[in-house]
């Protein structure tokens, strides 16, 4: 079974630590049913082009998959590069990309819509299923201050949150 070790080089989801690969991919070598075939990580902030984080993060993938070698391990497949990072990070493209919502014919953030010619490649429709007015002002760090993926802060303003219904079932939405 081929494998790819995923590494953490700083979105802090999922993957290990650029300094275990050798020791993660050692254990994968004695595993019998194992093969390395590649290494990867996901780049955080690509969607922000001038943001200097996802150079750190591709300096650190590629001091990664040097370790590896030093250590006698070749994973044939390395793979950084998301949406964002394809259209803006010609460096973070290697033997395989993961364009993710580029696929969908949107691009991963407004400002890089210009970046290539993306046509919409479906449309989506939706049940609204809670409608939630949340308070207004946060005293402190108290919880109800965030909300959803990367606990996106709210402002200061009164808002309402929705949520909509979306259910695969059988194959049909």
């Amino acid at each position: 079974i081929s494998v790819h070790l995923k590494l953490d080089t700083g979105m802090r989801r999922v993957g290990a630590a650029p300094d275990d690969a050798p020791a993660l991919a050692r254990r994968i070598g004695f595993a019998r049913t194992l093969e390395l075939e590649g290494v990867c990580t996901h780049c955080a902030v690509a969607d922000e082009p001038d943001n200097a984080f996802t150079g750190e993060q591709l300096a650190r993938f590629a001091d990664a998959v040097e370790l590896l070698r030093r250590h006698g391990f070749e994973a044939p497949i390395r793979h950084a590069a998301n949406s964002a990072t394809v259209l803006c990070r010609p460096d973070g493209c290697h033997e395989l990309v993961r364009p993710g919502i580029a696929l969908y014919g949107v691009a991963p953030a407004p400002a890089l819509g210009g970046r290539a010619e993306l046509r919409p490649a479906l449309r989506w429709r939706s049940r609204v299923a809670l409608v939630k007015r949340v308070r207004a002002e946060c005293p402190g760090k108290d919880i109800w201050c965030w909300t959803g993926y990367l606990l996106a802060d709210l402002s200061p303003a009164q808002r309402e949150l929705v949520a909509l219904l979306d259910v695969l079932v059988d194959g049909r939405f």
